[in-house]
């Protein structure tokens, strides 16, 4: 071939290579925000930790052998770093640091703003939200899914700060700032956030996953995203990694929901949304959540069951 030549074919390559690159996955985290999450990950009290180890809410540590005990990492080493919550955000937030070829999105069950406390046992509020009924329709009331930061690019700071342990209010990115505890309303965090100023994943709410898939499917994927990404969606990757402790205790079937993202039921183009399960703590969820799973991803993939944020995270990465 001529030299000429060459150097053209190269210029195309470079340019076609730089064009795919472009072209990220987009995969959409949704968080269980449920009660459970602020328990210890080896058993079922809120008591045992008395907090939801965020810098406002620390709570206890939780020892490794005798009474109240569990046997994970971080467990004895006087840092209060045990609820399930505290392992997932960590783990998320490692991975979501450490991939910027992807563009994440995060989400989490429908919570609402209200007065902030520590005390959720309680109260059934947790920092500065509270839950909603899950019984509702699917796709309405507490039966849907926030989303908090949407897909965009250059989005990993925003996705960071609700997952780094503090209130960030009122200095966004400072924890441990003065100022009090944020207000209940005022504060437009995003749109489904209904004013709450507390910038955190708390666990407050019941377990809405098939209320919560439906609502990402059509309210948001179907509506939002795909019309946006037209020039793109034929070739682009989008994924849904579902983050629980627990099985859907709100009306619908979290599988069937799951099953069509996976069709593409509803969607522009009839574009597929793989569902990924990795599920938190408690191996006995393994069958339910496998249902979901492999609902999502046309029986490939079953759910991973992790009890810890480094299997979490590794977990996370091979997705």
């Amino acid at each position: 071939m001529p030299r000429r030549w060459m150097g053209v074919l190269a210029a195309m390559l470079l340019t076609a290579s730089a064009e795919a690159q472009q072209v990220k996955p987009y995969i959409m985290i949704l968080v269980d925000t449920s009660g459970s999450m602020i328990w210890p990950v080896c058993f079922s009290s809120y008591s045992a930790i008395n907090g939801d180890n965020s810098a406002e809410c620390p709570g206890n540590d939780v020892p490794c052998t005798g009474s109240g005990s569990c046997n994970t990492i971080g467990c004895g080493n006087g840092i209060p770093d045990d609820t399930r919550l505290y392992k997932v955000k960590k783990g998320a937030y490692n991975v979501v640091a450490a991939f910027g070829e992807v563009t994440f999105g995060l989400s989490r069950f429908r919570n609402a703003p209200a007065t902030f406390t520590c005390n959720a046992a309680a109260n059934s509020r947790a920092g500065g939200w509270q839950g909603e009924n899950a019984g509702d329709p699917l796709g309405t009331g507490g039966n849907q899914a926030d989303v908090l930061v949407s897909l965009l690019e250059n989005n990993p700071n925003k996705i960071l700060l609700w997952m780094n342990n503090c209130k960030d209010y009122p200095t966004v990115g400072s924890c441990g700032s003065s100022g009090g505890n944020p207000p209940s309303t005022g504060c437009s965090l995003c749109p489904d956030c209904g004013g709450g100023c507390d910038m955190e994943l708390r666990g407050v709410s019941a377990t809405p996953i098939a209320g919560s898939l439906y609502d990402l499917r059509l309210n948001y994927f179907a509506s939002t995203v795909l019309p946006a990404d037209a020039s793109k969606r034929s070739c682009r990757p989008y994924r849904v990694i579902l983050l629980t402790d627990g099985l859907n205790n709100g009306t619908g079937d979290p599988a069937a929901e799951a099953q069509n993202l996976f069709s593409g039921t509803g969607m522009p183009g009839s574009k597929s949304i793989p569902v990924r399960v990795i599920g938190f703590g408690d191996a006995s969820l393994k069958p339910g959540l496998d249902a979901i799973a492999l609902a999502g991803s046309g029986n490939q993939n079953p759910a991973i069951i992790v009890d810890n944020e480094v299997s979490l995270a590794l977990a996370m990465a091979n997705i």
